[in-house]
């Protein structure tokens, strides 16, 4: 088993060290853990969002893995776990995510993006509207003419 460094919290800074303006799509870690609450917060750059709970990452590039009770994703990656974390009698919510650079025409020259390593679950609300939705956008079976003799 590789040696787990504990750390104050996990973020891709914390994780990676200064990041630098990719040439092309560039995964930098790995994130898993289990949510059990949400800390939001003010700083100087703005509000914040926290996932609390058990938390390990994995740096993509030198292959170190940390551990954390405190974990900050990218703002999408946020944004796709705290409305499941709120709904009712979840006591806690698994979730894995590669994270990553990308070129941006912004003052850091880069943007987050964020991919579930997790297949969804057959139970995921989401998945199941989209299973309607490609099911009502089938074309209608096209219906058999007889010949006439």
């Amino acid at each position: 088993m590789s040696k787990v460094t504990l750390v104050s919290r996990i973020s891709a800074k914390k994780i990676c060290g200064k990041i630098k303006k990719p040439g092309g799509k560039t995964l930098l870690l790995q994130v898993f853990g289990i949510v059990t609450d949400i800390k939001t917060g003010e700083s100087t750059y703005g509000p914040w969002v926290a996932l609390t709970g058990q938390f390990r990452a994995i740096n993509l590039e030198t292959g170190e893995m940390f551990q954390s009770g405190v974990c900050f994703l990218p703002k999408m990656g946020t944004e796709l776990i705290t409305p499941l974390l709120k709904k009712d009698g979840t006591n806690g919510l698994e979730f894995a995510l590669d994270i990553g650079v990308i070129p941006a025409e912004n003052n850091t020259g880069y943007e987050y993006y964020v991919e579930p390593v997790l297949e969804t679950s057959e139970n995921d609300p989401l998945e199941i509207l989209s299973k309607k939705v490609k099911q009502a956008a089938l074309p209608a079976p096209e219906k058999e003419h007889k010949k006439g003799k």
